[in-house]
């Protein structure tokens, strides 16, 4: 227990005590300096505290089935597990099938070359004067580590505030950018930009060609950044669908062809509350995206049936 007991408070004064060189404080006060004894101290009583007794039953359970899947994992060469490269959770299939589907991407989007004779592409490429190459350098604990971080602390609240009334933080945000562009008549100068991330949103009265030539003088401007844009009465941006119906700005949920049903199993041990607020959180956002009774409820009906 005291080994437990160690590990689990080495990992919190690391943190908290990140925490405070981050902010540059110190302890000063002797009820600060006690802490981290009494953290100690708070770990140690949590740690010999009695389990309750339906808490025992289900630690005990679960172990059992940790046990049980590893041995099956063991057993089944046809099972793979792979960590998702964006979530910290594992999927698990079978191998031949994700075999096939890693085969399939790979065939479709021609990005990538299965290296079968020992022999990188990638380092034969290189060599090659006129290929384009963008270096990656990894400056964990680099000098300048230190010096970067500090400025992007000072300066990083500037940017934000400055480059806020341009910036979308979600679907939603951009959909009361689209309320107020609309209550000020659309404007001609008053016209709607921001971005999320490298995703930009417009609206503007030039014409077409106007518009596809002043993008293709930006593309011009720097030759190694691509600018790539569509143009159309109908575009979605985020998670959003914005149309213009004969002047009418329309906004209803786009939903990306890869995206999963809000399925959640019952025999999953989630909290209940979970359960109610996957289908509320998903109505609440057709609630404030959907500009169109009808376009609610098709989204309504399609939250029904998942």
């Amino acid at each position: 227990m005291d080994a437990i007991v160690n590990d689990q408070y080495k990992t919190f004064r690391s943190v908290v005590q990140g925490c405070l060189d981050d902010h540059r404080m110190q302890f000063i006060e002797p009820h600060e300096k006690e802490g981290f004894p009494s953290l100690k101290r708070m770990l140690h009583a949590l740690q010999s505290k009695k389990l309750p007794r339906k808490l025992g039953i289900r630690a005990r359970r679960e172990r059992r089935v940790v046990r049980t899947i590893v041995k099956i994992l063991r057993q089944r060469l046809d099972i793979t597990v792979r960590r998702t490269d964006k979530s910290k959770v594992f999927n698990m299939g079978n191998a031949t099938v994700f075999a096939e589907k890693a085969s399939k991407y790979m065939i479709e989007t021609e990005a990538y070359e299965e290296i079968s004779n020992e022999r990188c592409v990638l380092s034969e490429n290189l060599q090659l004067p006129n290929t384009p190459r963008r270096p990656i350098v990894a400056a964990i604990h680099a000098p300048a580590t230190q010096v970067s971080k500090f400025l992007n602390d000072l300066l990083a609240p500037v940017f934000l505030r400055v480059a806020r009334e341009t910036t979308f933080l979600n679907g939603i945000d951009l959909v009361r950018a689209l309320e107020k562009y609309v209550a000020n008549d659309q404007q001609a100068d008053n016209e709607l930009y921001g971005r999320y991330i490298d995703d930009v949103f417009m609206t503007t009265n030039l014409a077409f060609d106007q518009v596809k030539e002043r993008l293709e003088n930006a593309n011009r401007k720097e030759p190694n950044i691509r600018i790539s844009y569509s143009i159309h009465s109908r575009v979605d941006f985020l998670d959003v669908t914005i149309s213009n119906d004969d002047g009418q700005l329309k906004t209803s949920i786009f939903q990306k062809p890869a995206a999963e049903p809000y399925v959640l199993p019952y025999t999953s041990d989630h909290p209940r509350h979970v359960y109610h607020n996957i289908p509320y959180s998903a109505l609440l956002r057709a609630v404030r995206i959907c500009s169109d009774v009808e376009d609610f409820d098709m989204e309504h009906v399609r939250i029904d049936l998942s």
